[in-house]
């Protein structure tokens, strides 16, 4: 059984990579110009300081024990935030010293409900620690009305049920506080789905991707931050270098690959490019990404967006996506909701290869079991170039940037009535039911064996 909600469902686990940003770059000998200190070091606390510091020794003790999500731990998290703006120092010395993931999204949900620009940059800083293996927003209960009454206003879900609030992971509570402060959407939409997993190589990309859009955060704070904060010390962001860290070539096609064992990557679905408001259209497999049709194309007849298909195709190669989400039309003029391959190499496998253990093969061997299949990906039936396009199937597919994996696409979405919380039975791929209409498929990254 598989618990859905609004965002498809990511089922994976793998290495975990984090990278510690230092606190701040510099410490001015004046005393008038000494900013917030490093954690550990004699600060002169007041009173505000010893609060918020006893109260974030008693969260930390709760994120790792018996009250983590009860109301007791809830309690904590308002007691920090009734402290208002003068917590807001210790907060920024927990939030640069910290990589606990429960931390970072602590300290992401009590700055946003605080409401204090002074924490931008801090937040900024901690956008990297935020790139972490794969784990789940939380959908959480208070048994106490005044609890609910103050998750519920201060969480990221647009609506709620009950006593129900919503606790998301790092990376949705660290963006989640600087685009409610600063008003600004800068790429943070990009790293929702990208998480720590998959080859170095893709490490590697995923770590860029976040760093990229650290610096476009940075590079706004800098130029406008003097003027939304009054103390100079949080006027910029002061970010460590950034390492200039080699290329990791994505894995050699020689070597031996078998699927990950942890069950990969199931419930994805993609919209069709022709339906202006849809926001899963795009995937890039290489990072994890996930994108809408850009605002230049979404004002445009769904009669006009297809007939401009190959220009957007052309659009998303450049930005690095490798699937699309479309219309495939059969001779009889229907059209069915279908995906399509975006500068990949793909080859459709046997059917009996439906979700089955990939284990000790190459992409040689795999290739020379399957048929090269063009730019829609749809079940060949053995009969020339004829299809199935409402069929299941598995392919193999290599994208540019070399990262193999095993893609099974499954059914149409045309029952668009699945709400958050419904529950999908059985295997994902072949429900038909979904948030939204499009195709549905599940993948498995091919992990390459030994070093």
């Amino acid at each position: 059984m598989l618990l859905s909600w609004d965002r498809p469902s990511i089922m994976r686990s793998l290495v975990v990579l984090a990278l510690l940003l230092g606190p701040f770059a510099k410490i001015p000998t004046s005393a008038e110009d000494k900013p917030p200190a490093a954690p550990g070091r004699d600060t002169g606390k007041g009173p505000a300081d010893t609060a918020v510091d006893r109260l974030l020794a008693k969260l930390k003790e709760q994120n790792a024990g018996q009250d983590l999500f009860k109301d007791s731990w809830c309690r904590t998290l308002k007691e920090i935030v009734d402290l208002g703006p003068d917590a807001v120092p210790g907060l920024i010395r927990e939030l640069d010293a910290t990589d606990d993931n429960m931390m970072l999204r602590s300290l992401g949900f009590t700055l946003r409900a605080i409401g204090d620009k002074r924490a931008v940059p801090a937040l900024i800083r901690a956008i990297p620690k935020t790139l972490l293996p794969p784990g789940s927003d939380m959908g959480l209960r208070a048994e106490d009305p005044e609890l609910a009454a103050f998750a519920q206003k201060y969480d990221l879900d647009k609506e709620h049920q009950g006593m129900e609030y919503g606790f998301g992971r790092p990376v949705r509570e660290i963006c989640g506080a600087l685009e409610l402060l600063t008003g600004q959407d800068l790429g943070e939409d990009d790293l929702v789905h990208v998480m720590l997993e998959g080859s170095p190589s893709q490490q590697q990309l995923r770590r860029r991707l976040y760093r990229r859009v650290t610096d476009q955060w940075a590079e706004w704070w800098n130029q406008n931050g003097k003027g939304l904060v009054g103390d100079k010390h949080f006027a910029a962001v002061q970010l460590p270098p950034s390492e200039d860290e080699e290329d990791i070539p994505p894995p050699s096609p020689d070597s031996r690959f078998k699927t990950d064992g942890a069950g990969g990557h199931r419930g994805w679905f993609l919209e069709s490019v022709a339906s202006p408001k849809a926001e899963y259209v795009f995937y890039d497999f290489d990072i994890g990404r996930v994108g809408p049709l850009p605002p230049k194309w979404r004002n445009l007849e769904r009669d006009e967006i297809a007939k401009r298909q190959d220009e957007i195709a052309f659009w998303a190669v450049r930005e690095g996506f490798d699937l699309m989400g479309t219309e495939y039309e059969t001779q009889g003029g229907e059209k069915i909701y279908a995906l399509r391959s975006l500068g990949m190499h793909v080859w459709e496998l046997a059917p009996e290869r439906w979700k089955t253990a990939f284990n000790d093969e190459t992409l040689k061997e795999l290739q020379e079991q399957g048929r090269p299949v063009g730019k829609f990906l749809l079940h060949q039936t053995g009969k020339g170039e004829e299809v199935a396009p409402r069929e299941r199937g598995t392919f193999l597919f290599i994208t540019r940037h070399g990262t193999p994996g095993i893609l099974y696409v499954g059914v149409e979405i045309l029952d668009d009535t699945l709400k958050p919380g419904g529950v999908i039975m059985g295997d994902t791929e072949l429900d038909a039911i979904g948030f939204r209409k499009g195709r549905r498929f599940g993948y498995d990254p091919l992990m390459p064996i030994g070093p």
